[in-house]
């Protein structure tokens, strides 16, 4: 019995050994050490999106494909490399009160199919009008026309925004304050700051 026992145990220890070597091998991923030198992490500007420190072109044989501007989401929507925002690109045409079209902008996801929509801050839209012609670019993606909603609340006159926001008009900029229960419609943006 006793060599029964000692030959038993030398199988359960001659297994084990091969289990823990086939263990070994399977689990084997090869150095830790890195393949090469490690390279740097930082990035430059012009690897953060957005690119509000210079001007890009919008001229070029596609408005949709420009150093500025990129129609994206099926062409359903246009990403502005200058700034990082992607807009509509048909902005609505519904006229709304201020308050319907902030709800409406938040419950938004026609456009490409995404939710994540708001109205844009006065700065956000003025951003699109080029300086020297106080208009959009030529050459620009959109179909925008007349007066749109901003989230930018304001009161001249008063000093209550609780009452009046900015309506603009990117075809000429023009920013007026309104009274929120007017109706225009709204032009809705992803991305960026969502103060007002």
């Amino acid at each position: 019995m006793r060599v029964r026992e000692r030959l038993s145990w030398f199988l359960l220890a001659a297994l084990g050994l091969f289990v823990v070597a086939s263990f070994a091998n399977a689990v084997s991923g090869g150095s830790l050490e890195p393949p090469g030198p490690v390279g740097s992490t930082m990035k430059t500007l012009d690897d953060i999106p957005g690119s509000w420190h210079r001007r890009l072109s919008t001229t070029g044989a596609d408005p949709c494909s420009t150093a500025r501007f990129q129609c994206v989401m099926d062409d359903e929507a246009v990403l502005d490399r200058e700034t990082g925002l992607v807009w509509q690109r048909v902005p609505g045409t519904t006229v709304h009160s201020w308050s319907a079209a902030v709800g409406e902008c938040y419950k938004f996801a026609v456009t490409g199919g995404r939710y994540g929509w708001r109205l844009p801050t006065v700065e956000e839209t003025s951003s699109l009008i080029e300086v020297a012609t106080n208009t959009l670019p030529a050459n620009h993606p959109f179909t925008a026309s007349g007066f749109y909603w901003t989230a930018t609340v304001s009161d001249p006159v008063n000093g209550n925004p609780q009452s009046y926001a900015l309506g603009v008009n990117p075809e000429f900029l023009t920013a007026v304050p309104f009274n929120q229960s007017q109706l225009f419609p709204y032009w809705c943006v992803r991305g960026g700051s969502t103060g007002s």
